[in-house]
């Protein structure tokens, strides 16, 4: 969000006689959030994020319309970042949309997105900090659908010392909601995501951080 809310007032205080823009606008970055408890950024939910592009649109930009001549939404795609979380930033995710999506596809056409991503109401995790190598976690997702359509849960591990998706080191048994995982043999920090998928292109992102130590 940054200096958008101060931004009209600073401009009429510098008394500039052209109009400005917003370069990029998006939800709080890793520098504005609260820490977890293992000292790693809370990423924002998908819902606060999409209630973000929202505010920053209508509040910041709609509202000084003349004044400002619109805005960028921010988007970097999990191709390209790996600050603190895959996931952080983007309004897609492997070409799948996000909540964040409908809300600047809202914005920029007034009109609703054809089919809803998914929300996901709770991600669970049972044990997160000091957690011996080949411990067991229990995993509990919950989420809805507006369309009511069939939604598909998969989990993965991001390396936080390496910046790579794990494929082998933790083992996933089960499927769907509830599962259980085994962690790896070796120490680190990691992130846990949870995708929720609808099968319209559409999909939720969750996450959180685990700390293995021996």
């Amino acid at each position: 969000m940054g200096g958008m809310p101060v931004a009209y007032d600073e401009w009429k205080a510098a008394g500039v006689e052209i109009p400005y823009i917003f370069t990029e606008y998006g939800p709080h970055g890793p520098w504005e959030v609260p820490l977890d408890e293992n000292a790693q950024p809370i990423e924002p939910t998908d819902a606060a994020k999409k209630a973000a592009y929202l505010k920053n649109w209508q509040n910041y930009i709609l509202k000084y319309k003349g004044f400002n001549l619109g805005g960028f939404a921010f988007h970097l795609t999990d191709l390209m970042t790996t600050e603190s979380s895959i996931t952080w930033w983007g309004l897609t995710y492997e070409k799948l949309k996000k909540p964040s999506f409908g809300a600047v596809y809202t914005a920029y056409t007034g009109k609703e997105v054809p089919n809803n991503a998914p929300v996901i109401l709770d991600f669970e995790i049972s044990k997160t900090k000091n957690l011996k190598p080949g411990e067991i976690v229990h995993i509990s997702t919950k989420a809805s659908d507006k369309e009511g359509d069939i939604l598909n849960y998969e989990y993965r591990v991001f390396d936080l010392n390496t910046n790579n998706f794990l494929k082998d080191d933790f083992e996933f048994m089960g499927d769907g909601q509830d599962i259980k995982c085994e962690l790896p043999s070796r120490e680190g920090m990691y992130r846990i995501y949870g995708f929720v998928t609808d099968g319209k292109g559409n999909v939720a992102t969750i996450n959180k951080t685990i700390s293995v130590v021996k």
